[in-house]
């Protein structure tokens, strides 16, 4: 973080026109407590000013704020710095409690990162804000400008890191999942290779069986081979006898009919003046015919 911390406020505390002489002498303490990083003993010394007097200035709460920050207890800074400029008038002191602001907020995203970098974020983001609100109070301050663009590019390398982390996550879950699915689908494939064996096994005992039957079924076989044989043969003996049966019948049949006499066939006589009609008929008929071929046929044009 570039710049610095806005150092304490050394000048009395102010109570009107007067100096309240206890007061002065112990901020005077505190402050030189402050120096010699004894962060306690300055605090003590700080809280022993009375409320009154510090809700006149604003001044010790911006001062006991100095202490917590360098003691690493930064919500207790910015209690205190947020005390210090509702508390006073005075732009100058507002300007530095808010650049100290910025300040305590960097610090707590810095610790933040590794642990919970969406909670950094948001403490790099107010740290932005409030180095921004310093730098409206005085314009000549170029460490505050300096240090808004610090935090600003803290937010977006952390908002980098989280889309990264939130990619491979991503990437592991489907990776996960792709296992997931492929031992399924080994399982389902080893179950149905199981089921195949055991159907093959009953297939074989089965064959097994058929072939171990009584040899009473193959006797019952023979048995059986023997009387249709024995029907075929009774069959075809009756079918010989009819077919001599058939014979000697066509036999007689064929004598029968050479016994018997042939009759003449006899043609009617045609009239020949019928025949001559019906001739003339005939070629009237074919006359016709060719009559309506001819109309048919399709007349050429000649043109």
């Amino acid at each position: 973080m570039k710049g610095y911390m806005s150092g304490l406020i050394i000048a009395g505390l102010m109570s009107g026109t007067l100096l309240a002489e206890s007061a002065e002498s112990l901020v005077k303490q505190g402050n030189e407590q402050y120096q010699e990083k004894q962060y306690d003993n300055a605090l003590e010394l700080y809280d022993a000013i009375t409320e009154s007097e510090k809700l006149s200035t604003g001044h010790v709460d911006y001062n006991k704020g100095n202490c917590f920050y360098r003691q690493g207890d930064y919500d207790q800074a910015i209690a205190h710095y947020n005390k210090a400029v509702n508390n006073s008038q005075d732009n100058q002191l507002a300007a530095r409690s808010k650049y100290n602001l910025g300040n305590s907020y960097f610090q707590k995203g810095q610790a933040k990162e590794q642990s919970s970098p969406q909670e950094a974020i948001k403490d790099y983001e107010q740290s932005a804000s409030f180095y921004r609100q310093a730098l409206d109070l005085n314009k000549k301050d170029e460490q505050a400008a300096g240090n808004i663009s610090l935090a600003r590019k803290k937010v977006r390398e952390l908002k980098e890191i989280l889309k990264q982390q939130q990619q491979q996550q991503q990437g592991q879950d489907n990776k996960e999942q792709n296992e997931k699915d492929q031992e399924q689908q080994d399982q389902q494939q080893s179950q149905n290779g199981q089921q195949g064996q055991q159907q093959q096994q009953s297939d074989d005992n089965q064959q097994q069986e058929q072939q171990g039957q009584p040899e009473q079924r193959s006797e019952e076989k023979e048995q059986q081979g023997q009387q249709q044989q024995q029907e075929q043969s009774e069959q075809g003996q009756a079918e010989q006898e009819e077919q001599e049966q058939q014979k000697q019948g066509d036999t007689q049949s064929e004598q029968q009919q050479a016994a018997e006499p042939q009759e003449l066939e006899q043609k009617p006589e045609v009239d020949p003046q019928a025949a001559r009609i019906i001739e003339d008929e005939k070629k009237r008929k074919e006359q016709q015919m060719q009559i309506r071929i001819k109309q048919r046929q399709p007349v050429k044009k000649d043109w």
